[in-house]
């Protein structure tokens, strides 16, 4: 039990430490380790605490959703890559598996429909 505190502990000195810097800053727990992170609105991604520094969904999410298995996302505006064709839209979604921990995305808005049904995930988004 010790051990997992001090596991723990870091992720609440960083997440604490920027408290000071942004009024607007908070988190939510999304379950299994899975915390949403928001410092402003140009900067909200989703994280897991046994891995701070790495982003499950990169910033910026615009919308998420989640379940006792699932987390999904959608990232605002995402410019563009050569690599990519993410619609005219230019937004990525993305689908975590908390029990698995598999990452599907990014995804465009038609894999990302066709994923869902696949996985037989009945969580939306509020549309924006």
């Amino acid at each position: 039990m010790r051990l997992k505190k001090l596991y723990f502990l870091p992720l609440v000195l960083t997440l604490t430490s920027c408290t000071f810097f942004s009024d607007s800053y908070y988190t939510v727990d999304l379950g299994n380790g899975y915390l949403f992170v928001s410092e402003n609105k140009a900067n909200q991604c989703i994280i897991h605490e046994l891995d701070i520094g790495h982003y499950i969904i990169p910033p910026n999410v615009k919308d998420y959703a989640f379940d006792n298995a699932y987390i999904i996302g959608r990232q605002r505006d995402v410019s563009k890559r050569s690599d990519q064709d993410l619609g005219k839209n230019g937004k990525q979604y993305w689908i975590v598996s908390k029990i698995r921990g598999t990452i599907y995305g990014p995804l465009d808005s038609i894999n990302f429909v066709r994923k869902q049904q696949e996985l037989s995930i009945r969580l939306s988004m509020t549309s924006n």
